[in-house]
């Protein structure tokens, strides 16, 4: 089971809501929240919730278009990627919604600024005084689209519908590394028809400058012999829903498929102290290759095919059966104690029943 959850949410007065949610696979505390919605424009959130960086966060679980997330993010069933990008922390966020005129096709602005521990879920201790900080923007361009909330075009918006967003991120890791870096997305809906793109982009470093004006100076000295890194990810995907009159007028199939890769740690160059935007590679001075296959702070870089086919009894999204292929390939070797292992090439058939209740 790849996972279960038991909650509640619940109304305390007008503008006061709360939300606990359990993971009984996991045993463990995932959201835990107050939510102040005092505006549409101006909202308060606080307590542990699915930080608001990367656009895949901003899905819950039971409404995404495949039955994991993208491949940069720290996987359950998988092995860790960019491991700081974790789904939730503890802290509080500023968010709220300005349209630029009125009416259903009306330009909007998205907007979340945040403050966390940035120790990950379920820790309450910084161990060190220095926060994590997040903002993002996002503007639906020709409004905001039906079902939002949702990674596919399951509503078939009559309207083509384009988002696009981006963010930024800073924050001390518990390897005494300052991750800073952004994110950039974009979205198209129509007609049964999604699309999307991200990418991320960050480096990985001692604290300087900017860090030491948050605070992590005094931490972020990072480890004997760091070399500034370079990390970065990106995918892209696209789904249709197909008409009803070829599945029936109570029921859904969506036909998607995504490409998704991240390269984890790519180093600047040693000798010059040159950063290039992508990085350095296996000729690049100061390179080290990933010393196992499941390594945290190292592990290979890849990329991934997927195919899916995802099956909607009564239109909705958290009610669906899902096929997945998917194809991996790690484009790094391993080297350990001076032997080199190819990296890995494998595939994957998943198929999984999602309930929301």
């Amino acid at each position: 089971m790849q996972r279960a959850r038991i909650g509640f949410q619940s109304q305390l007065m007008r503008y006061v809501s709360i939300k606990v949610e359990y993971g009984a696979r996991v045993n463990a505390l995932e959201d835990a929240y107050v939510d102040a919605k005092l505006h549409p424009a101006f909202n308060v959130r606080l307590g542990q919730f699915q930080v608001p960086f990367l656009r895949t966060y901003l899905f819950s679980d039971s409404k995404l278009a495949f039955i994991d997330r993208v491949v940069y993010t720290p996987q359950a069933q998988e092995r860790d990627a960019l491991r700081f990008l974790g789904a939730r922390d503890i802290g509080f966020v500023f968010n709220g919604r300005v349209p630029f005129m009125q009416g259903p096709n009306a330009p909007t602005l998205s907007y979340w600024a945040g403050m966390y521990l940035g120790k990950g879920i379920n820790q309450s201790s910084n161990f060190n005084d220095a926060y994590m900080y997040t903002a993002r923007v996002q503007l639906d361009a020709l409004g905001v689209p039906d079902g939002a909330d949702a990674q596919s075009d399951l509503a078939r918006n009559t309207t083509p519908r384009v988002s696009v967003g981006g963010g930024v991120y800073s924050n001390s890791d518990d390897r005494k590394i300052w991750n800073r870096g952004f994110t950039a997305d974009a979205e198209f809906r129509y007609q049964g028809l999604y699309a999307e793109g991200s990418f991320v982009w960050f480096k990985d470093s001692a604290s300087a400058g900017l860090g030491s004006a948050l605070g992590y100076g005094d931490f972020c000295t990072g480890a004997p012999g760091l070399t500034p890194q370079i990390a970065t990810g990106g995918s892209a995907q696209i789904g249709y829903t197909l008409p009803a009159l070829l599945t029936g007028e109570h029921q859904s199939v969506e036909v998607l498929a995504r490409f998704d890769q991240v390269n984890p740690e790519s180093p600047c160059n040693v000798n010059t102290g040159h950063c290039a935007f992508f990085g350095g590679g296996t000729n690049t001075p100061g390179y080290v290759p990933p010393p196992t296959y499941s390594d945290t702070d190292n592990p290979p870089s890849r990329y991934r095919v997927t195919a899916g086919l995802n099956f909607y009894p009564n239109n909705k999204q958290q009610l669906r059966l899902s096929l997945n292929y998917m194809l991996n390939r790690e484009t790094e070797n391993v080297v350990q104690s001076g032997t080199t292992y190819v990296g890995v090439k494998n595939d994957i058939i998943w198929l999984q029943m999602t309930a929301g209740l």
